[in-house]
């Protein structure tokens, strides 16, 4: 399928959408704008503010990007229907976020072994299969593709030491990290 319409959903201050467009292709960034971030201004690219969980948007994208983002929205669920519902038939779903094959946690800096993030005035989730598994069930999407990263050396997001640069991993091996592509049956 060609691709020419993209949404970016949390684009923050992000360059990402400015780069798509310098590719060719018709971008909008969509971005709550004050809740993750405080009130700002993206220097790179004009942001529609929305919100993912009810979108108010009314067009349709061949893509959606949302990287590094759904993990910090409490109703990923709806996060992701709400994705579903702007996508052209057959269209996907790029993400990026915090991953553990087996295990959900709800706010990974809340736990003791975390290294950094205690103060976050924001949660940040681990999806795990069953998340996925939901998502496509709730949705009606599938997996078309999925690739593991190891950052840490510990089992979950956060935990251990930092691994530079990232490490491609497998879904049997230690990762902290997925992306994955969703797609619109």
């Amino acid at each position: 399928m060609p691709v020419e319409n993209i949404l970016d959903v949390g684009t923050g201050k992000s360059a990402w959408p400015h780069l798509l467009t310098t590719c060719g292709y018709r971008v909008v960034a969509m971005d709550q704008v004050k809740d993750y971030w405080g009130s700002y201004f993206n220097r790179h690219y004009k942001i529609t503010v929305d919100d993912i969980t009810d979108p108010a948007i009314d067009h349709e994208f061949d893509v959606i990007t949302c990287l590094s983002v759904l993990e910090h929205i409490p109703n990923h669920v709806a996060a992701i229907a709400g994705m579903k519902s702007l996508l052209t038939p057959g269209g996907s779903i790029v993400l990026s976020f915090p991953y553990n094959e087996r295990r959900y946690n709800p706010n990974i800096y809340e736990e003791a072994s975390s290294t950094y993030g205690q103060d976050a005035s924001f949660v940040t989730q681990v999806f795990s299969r069953e998340e996925v598994n939901c998502w496509c069930r709730e949705c009606d999407l599938y997996v078309k593709d999925q690739k593991y990263f190891k950052g840490f050396t510990g089992e979950m997001w956060t935990f251990g030491e930092r691994v530079m640069p990232v490490e491609e991993a497998s879904q049997d091996t230690l990762h902290q990290l997925t992306c994955l592509v969703l797609n619109a049956r």
